[in-house]
């Protein structure tokens, strides 16, 4: 108990050290409830998957990679039966689509409103290809 209790507090001691964007507080926010209910201290309510995300974070993370990356990407979104469109290297309405799905299903979704975030996604993707 006094572990649990301990890990609690290092985490809740990372958070204020680190001055946490507000949906870096939320991840935070939700690990703790996470680590809570594991342990029995807190009960754990989870956060609700938005409906829908901007997808300018996602797409400055895509073309900041190299073509051979984005392909690799789009490869393995294609094998996975995500992505039904051209594996092109390119940006579009159809990588975007496949992306938020499989963010979603993979439920890595916290990631797609920051460009640091969404990078963590693309690399998730890429180690699957």
């Amino acid at each position: 108990m006094i572990r649990k209790l301990f890990a609690i507090s290092a985490v809740a001691l990372v958070m204020s050290v680190n001055s946490a964007s507000a949906s870096q507080s939320d991840y935070w926010h939700d690990l703790m409830f996470i680590i809570g209910s594991k342990s029995g201290i807190i009960p754990y309510s989870p956060v609700p998957v938005p409906d829908s995300f901007d997808s300018a974070a996602m797409k400055a993370a895509f073309n900041s990679r190299p073509v051979a990356y984005r392909l690799r990407v789009q490869s393995a979104l294609s094998d996975l039966n995500f992505l039904d469109g051209p594996v092109d290297g390119v940006w579009g309405q159809k990588t975007w689509k496949a992306i938020d799905r499989y963010a979603r299903e993979a439920n890595v979704w916290q990631g797609l409103s920051t460009v640091d975030g969404s990078k963590g996604i693309l690399e998730h993707i890429s180690m699957t290809y």
